[in-house]
């Protein structure tokens, strides 16, 4: 029988996908590998084209077991020796494999309780070295503003941490989150739609979309431009709102056309209508217009572009 990565099995009437046999390469991989990391992120991505539980399993049936999977039955003294292996210290006594007890770092001395099989994982690191490893260098940072003609006003804590920024060339000041700005987004008062990253080669194309945001009882349109996935555009207008206040945000209609025509079909569209204000605070939340608008809209939008 062939062992390609889709062999087709008819059972009952109903073909079914075998997996493939696994090779004398993944077996060597996964025996190097399955002891030390244990059914994690990493080791499923050593193999991309077999399900974590078919890993597992062909561990099991090769007799692998993972060194640092501690039973409760362990003593102290046997954890603190794997313990040692790592950066981390424990500052009391072990209770069990899944049992937080107060640990410290090596690195860093900052203190906090974990479970002891999280730790002897490869590749663990305290919360706040963790925290470090994703942050930026504020050199990083202001290269990338100064790119978008920006200059930062507040401490920069992380990408998607709140970020005050102005705009040089027109002085607007607003509050936005670090990776917007990565991903294109640029000053909502003048830039009419595109980041820096667009401005550098602008699109031939762009999007002009109308969102339906309802956020408790309040209800609202939101018009936009992107030249991104519009997907992408609703998951930062999520964000930003705050998944705690659980938005839905619903795509009304959207339409393509030239970067020039679907500027002017904003413009125009938004000095047609009254804006709505909103008192909630969110990326975007200057192009926003009332629901009882939205039929006249959505006609206006027909008029440029064409739907994809």
């Amino acid at each position: 029988m062939s062992t390609c990565y889709n062999i087709l099995l008819l059972t009952k009437g109903v073909c079914v996908a075998k997996s493939p046999n696994w090779t004398k390469e993944e077996i060597d991989v996964l025996t190097s590998n399955y002891p030390l990391l244990g059914r994690c992120k990493e080791l499923q991505d050593l193999f991309p084209t077999r399900t974590m539980e078919g890993i597992a399993l062909k561990a099991n049936r090769i007799g692998l077991r993972v060194l640092n999977n501690i039973r409760e039955g362990r003593t102290n003294e046997e954890y603190l020796e794997l313990l040692g292996s790592t950066n981390f210290i424990a500052m009391e006594k072990y209770k069990g494999s899944t049992v937080p007890i107060l640990h410290m770092c090596g690195d860093c001395e900052h203190e906090w309780l974990a479970r002891p099989q999280h730790l002897l994982r490869l590749g663990a690191k305290c919360p706040v070295c963790s925290l470090k490893a994703r942050f930026l260098s504020t050199d990083t940072v202001d290269t990338t503003l100064n790119k978008a003609n920006l200059t930062r006003l507040s401490d920069y804590t992380g990408s998607l941490d709140k970020l005050l920024v102005m705009h040089n060339t027109c002085a607007h000041e607003w509050w936005t989150v670090y990776s917007y700005i990565e991903q294109g987004s640029g000053c909502p008062k003048c830039n009419r739609g595109f980041g820096y990253k667009c401005k550098d080669n602008a699109p031939d194309t762009a999007i002009l979309y109308l969102f339906k945001i309802v956020v408790g009882a309040t209800t609202f349109l939101k018009l936009g431009i992107t030249c991104r996935p519009i997907k992408i555009r609703e998951r930062e207008i999520r964000s930003s709102i705050g998944i705690e206040k659980n938005p839905n945000i619903s795509l009304i209609t959207f339409v393509e056309g030239s970067s020039i025509q679907i500027l002017d079909a904003e413009w125009d569209i938004l000095h047609k209508y009254k804006k709505y204000t909103s008192n909630i605070k969110f990326v975007g939340n200057t192009e926003l217009l009332n629901i009882e608008d939205m039929e006249e809209i959505m006609k206006d939008m027909k008029l440029y572009g064409h739907n994809i």
